[in-house]
């Protein structure tokens, strides 16, 4: 699992290439948390464009760095998605929780 964290236009963007699951939680948490530290109210887009496969330890991370942001006044915003993830996402209702947009444009747009 890689993780590259981004500020575009005051809005943290981070992209995740290979596998989420049980490994990566801790550190895609603390990543996320630092990309949005200094930034009131915390705005967050997860690319999804490179990542391979996620598993339920993973939708739990989502989820939980969703209420994170939430608690502060911010919001969560998935994008790009390829088929295998989305279908995990739509299963298991991830999707109905967090707009999930076709790219990273849109999303940043959505804000």
């Amino acid at each position: 699992m890689q993780i590259h964290a981004e500020r575009i236009d005051g809005i943290a963007v981070v992209s995740l290439c290979g596998t989420l699951d049980a490994r990566a939680p801790h550190e895609l948490r603390e990543r996320v948390l630092a990309a949005i530290a200094e930034h009131e109210p915390p705005r967050v887009v997860l690319d999804l464009g490179e990542l391979e496969g996620v598993d339920s330890a993973a939708l739990g991370l989502i989820v939980g760095v969703g209420r994170a942001l939430a608690e502060r006044g911010g919001s969560l915003k998935l994008c790009a998605p390829h088929a295998g993830v989305d279908a995990f996402l739509r299963l298991s209702r991830v999707d109905r929780a967090y707009e999930t947009f076709a790219d990273r444009d849109t999303a940043l747009s959505s804000f």
